[in-house]
């Protein structure tokens, strides 16, 4: 009888770890240090296929701060990960991931007023949370030994329960053609869009302006539209360096949708006000470079470094428009000896506004920030690590200028279980 070549294991394992967060509520001018229990099980299916590979994941993890709000203490992460080869010479990727993550909330932190730290409490605040789903789906076909093509398409969404947040959608496409020169040497070209709309965000107006201007909005609706040309190579130097470059001219078109805008500011002598203002529809549109780059160095099999420069589209939340990202990073890691790993990573990134059509929840930021950490394997499924991350970010939004520092410390153990065979 013939021996079946099919099989499919579930996995699991379990993380237990504590942590120190100096910032747990992020807001300039507020600080809200704390420590907290963090219990982290993942589950996944695998299964391999003659042609077929995938991973489904699922991981829950319950995080409980001394000071923060009881409620809703799970977040969610899953996700599926599929390979799958047409024949020798097609292959294709499918990616999902889908997050529903809390931001925590403190029963009393403490806030500057004046330039005098005060603890408060404010029993308003409540346990928001943020929806997110990445999906993307990659072709790659060998037109010869020495040339591939390749297309991709992907769709983002984040839906968040803040008020004030700017929910968006978007998605993007790439194709590029790769030819390998040598054992060293490869190039490669290719072009991109992207789309991404951001939804109107509603004014919080007080009832008597709220009933004179219904319609009112804190941040209009808008969409961006990015076009890339790229072109890349990737080089191999002896045994020891490596290095690559890909970039190319990018076209950023911003539309803005018209809307009555009304905007709460702070006057001398008088306090909070609004400004309400008629905008008319609006585009813009500019020039830029997106690019990377990279330099790999391997000293040995156990010692890797690495120097990297990336200028692309920002998807973070929180902003209406599209952002440019650049972002330095440098990156060490090394295994003194067979049971520990070390890692360390210093980045700086810096984060403008794409477009001119700004409004109240604009902001430009730049950020530093240091992780690093220490593993040992315990047994060869048992391991402890403990890690940190050291960051301060500015933030200029309007004429106001803020900064957050944050030290935060984890201190983790994990243990992954033996595979189950679902069936084979």
């Amino acid at each position: 009888m013939p021996v079946s070549t099919v099989a499919a294991d579930l996995d699991l394992s379990m993380s237990a770890g504590m942590e120190y967060d100096s910032q747990a509520v992020q807001e300039p001018g507020k600080s809200g240090d704390d420590f907290g229990l963090r219990l982290s099980p993942t589950l996944g299916l695998v299964d391999r296929l003659p042609r077929l590979d995938y991973r489904l994941s699922y991981q829950p993890t319950y995080v409980q701060f001394v000071n923060a709000s009881r409620d809703e203490d799970v977040d969610h992460v899953g996700s599926l990960n599929l390979d799958y080869a047409f024949g020798p010479r097609t292959r294709m990727g499918l990616d999902n991931r889908v997050t529903w993550i809390r931001s925590f909330v403190f029963e009393s932190l403490q806030e500057n007023r004046g330039g005098q730290i005060v603890t408060v409490a404010d029993d308003n605040l409540t346990s928001d949370r943020i929806f997110r789903e990445e999906v993307s789906l990659q072709v790659e076909h060998d037109l010869s030994e020495r040339l591939t093509g390749s297309s991709s398409v992907s769709y983002g969404l984040l839906d968040a329960e803040d008020p004030t947040q700017i929910d968006s959608q978007g998605g993007s496409s790439e194709t590029q053609l790769s030819y390998t020169l040598d054992a060293r040497t490869a190039l490669s070209a290719g072009g991109a869009f992207s789309y991404q709309a951001y939804e109107e965000v509603d004014a919080q107006l007080p009832l008597p302006l709220e009933a004179m201007f219904p319609t009112a909005v804190q941040e209009p609706a808008s969409q961006s539209y990015v076009y890339q040309g790229f072109a890349g190579v990737t080089r191999r130097f002896g045994d020891v360096w490596s290095f690559s470059l890909r970039g190319g001219p990018t076209r950023i078109v911003t539309r803005q949708d018209g809307a009555i805008v009304a905007t709460q500011v702070l006057l001398p002598g008088v306090g909070p006000a609004f400004v309400i203002r008629n905008l008319a529809p609006s585009v813009d549109g500019r020039w830029t470079f997106f690019g990377q780059g990279r330099l790999g160095a391997r000293w040995s099999d156990t010692l890797r470094s690495s120097a990297s420069y990336r200028r692309s589209q920002d998807d973070s939340s929180g902003n209406s428009g599209t952002s440019i990202r650049d972002s330095v990073s440098l990156f060490t890691s090394w295994q003194p000896a067979e049971l520990w790993n070390l890692d360390l990573l210093g980045e700086w990134v810096m984060r403008n506004r794409a477009n001119s059509t700004t409004t109240a929840n604009d902001f430009d930021s730049t950020r530093w920030s240091l992780t690093g950490g220490v593993s040992r394997s315990l047994t060869q499924r048992a391991s402890v690590a403990l890690r940190f991350h050291l960051s301060l970010q500015e933030t200029k939004q309007g004429a106001s200028s803020d900064s957050i520092d944050q030290e935060l410390v984890f201190l983790e153990f994990r243990y992954a279980f033996d595979p189950i065979r679902v069936w084979h």
